[in-house]
């Protein structure tokens, strides 16, 4: 008996999903989300951060005197920066005031006081306000940060 090995077919690479900018203003804008979920979803989506970064943040990794958002540890533990939009920082001066978050995290835990944000909560965050902005949510709340890297990319490419 001959034994073959047939290779194995090759997965279909499925793209993300990225929202029109005007569909991540309705799913910003909608009413029913605390302010704190709303912060969050818009520092992830203006700064392109991933869900365990933006759990992660502190208030001292808001940059506003030089426009950046510094992620500490972030994917395959790297330190890097991002930015900080005008818009993103007055949003999140407005939440500090209403907010004053504790235990040195910038979204902290309702749950467990002294901890950051779980990423299955901001995911929650995320699915609740897809489902009541009226947009598909299959693509998790990382389809935010595809939706940031697309629209720069968009912008850069119309300012040339």
């Amino acid at each position: 008996m001959i034994e073959t090995t047939l290779p194995r077919m090759k997965r279909p690479r499925v793209l993300p999903r990225v929202f029109s900018p005007d569909q991540i203003a309705k799913l910003l804008r909608v009413d029913g989300l605390s302010a704190k979920h709303r912060a969050m979803l818009m520092t992830t989506y203006a700064g392109g951060l991933r869900v365990s970064e933006v759990c992660a943040l502190r208030p001292e990794h808001i940059l506003s005197e030089r426009g950046q958002i510094f992620v500490k540890q972030g994917k395959g533990g790297r330190n890097r920066y991002t930015v900080l939009s005008p818009k993103l920082l007055a949003e999140l001066r407005a939440y500090w005031r209403v907010y004053r978050p504790t235990g040195g995290w910038l979204f902290p835990s309702s749950a467990r006081p002294g901890h950051p944000l779980l990423k299955d909560t901001a995911e929650l965050a995320f699915t609740r306000a897809a489902k009541l902005a009226g947009l598909p949510h299959n693509g998790g709340i990382h389809s935010l940060r595809h939706s940031f890297a697309t629209h720069l990319l968009e912008r850069a490419c119309r300012c040339r």
